[in-house]
């Protein structure tokens, strides 16, 4: 509400980051199931259509975001094979900066990151009416 008091009308909206997941994806369910903080901190299908209903009445178009193909750590319970091992000293899943850098970016020659993605974007696309998904 008060961002329409404000006069202002994109919602741009962090669905998942790097520490978590909390987006309830249909076709990828276990990336919430396990990238999330808890089970309860999660948008489910139902959470998505009110926020952009509540936002729509309000003249707020709501434009999602997913972090890729950096900051991917939530996605490495439920799909290791994604992400790119982090090496440092010659051990993996080292992370020579900052917290969880071990295992946060997408592995760039790996097929299967492709159409995970196209998946996951198709699946957004079709929950959120806007033209434009942030990545």
């Amino acid at each position: 509400d008060v961002m329409s008091y404000n006069k202002l009308n994109v919602f741009h909206w962090h669905i998942v980051d790097d520490q978590s997941f909390p987006f309830q994806s249909t076709t990828f369910p276990n990336l919430s199931r396990t990238g999330a903080f808890t089970p309860d901190h999660v948008y489910t299908p139902a959470d998505v259509s009110d926020v952009i209903e509540h936002a729509r009445l309000r003249g707020i178009r709501v434009i999602p975001e997913i972090d890729t193909p950096g900051h991917t750590y939530s996605w490495h319970k439920a799909m290791p094979e994604l992400i790119t091992v982090c090496w440092a000293n010659g051990k993996p899943h080292q992370a020579i900066y900052g917290t969880q850098g071990e295992m946060e970016i997408f592995n760039p020659i790996e097929p299967r990151v492709y159409s995970t993605m196209d998946s996951l974007l198709r699946e957004v696309k079709s929950r959120f009416p806007s033209n434009f998904i942030h990545l």
